[in-house]
């Protein structure tokens, strides 16, 4: 069964981008489309039978999700997917991963800013609320150098504690790391529904050695892209 809504479709001015509004509201409406498979119910238990990682692959090039034995989280970002524990160890996902819950886009960036200067993780925060807000559903990349990164890393209990911060998982702090930082922002009436805040970020370094919960940074130098959903699609299997 398959539940989908839409946001309106209106174009958002961005005062930091280069260019003026979101101009790829092209023909292929996947491109629009915010996709979850599966249900995590209010008692933080995943209600859902197992998909394939091949077959989420279909429906985007970021996701976020975890596999079918809740003790592994599966990251994808730019079509490349990682399976990453709880110990912070970083393994490539194979295609016939089966895969209990997951969120997944087909990232397309509709804008483009380059940053030179320091540039924090509230910095980042207010840069996303006075560009788009905190009302639409979007998908970001922050790619670049970072002076100081803060990760968490997921206890394997499963349910939203997959996408939530608590001092049963482990943390840890890099310096002078590059990688990209990837996620999604959606409208706070939709914040109950998936994780306990409005968005949530993950990390990936270049060398694909470390991966995890975004907490704070420092980056140096980088590019932010933004990508607007307007169309969310709920996929429910069969238990």
């Amino acid at each position: 069964m398959k539940i989908t809504f839409s946001q309106r479709n209106t174009l958002v001015v961005l005062l930091f981008f280069p260019i003026a509004a979101l101009l790829l509201y092209g023909s292929d409406l996947s491109q629009r489309v915010f996709y979850q498979y599966g249900v995590i119910s209010q008692d933080n238990e995943v209600r859902t039978s197992s998909i394939s990682l091949l077959k989420v692959k279909r429906k985007g090039s970021m996701i976020l999700g975890m596999t079918e034995d809740r003790k592994q989280q599966l990251l994808g970002v730019n079509g490349l997917f990682y399976l990453l524990d709880s110990n912070g160890l970083v393994t490539e996902a194979p295609l016939l991963s089966q895969v209990s819950f997951a969120y997944a886009v087909r990232f397309h960036s509709d804008a483009t800013q380059h940053i030179d200067e320091r540039f924090t993780y509230s910095d980042f925060e207010l840069y996303l609320l006075d560009n788009l807000g905190l009302e639409r559903m979007y998908a970001v990349q922050l790619t670049g150098d970072f002076m100081s990164l803060d990760l968490a890393y997921v206890s394997g209990l499963g349910g939203s504690s997959f996408f939530s911060v608590s001092e049963q998982q482990l943390f840890q702090h890099y310096d002078d790391i590059s990688g990209c930082l990837f996620g999604f922002v959606l409208p706070s009436f939709m914040s109950n529904f998936f994780f306990e805040d409005t968005y949530v970020f993950y990390f990936i370094s270049d060398d694909r050695q470390v991966a995890g919960r975004v907490l704070d940074f420092v980056l140096v130098q980088g590019d932010v892209s933004v990508d607007l959903k307007t169309k969310f699609t709920l996929d429910i299997p069969k238990s």
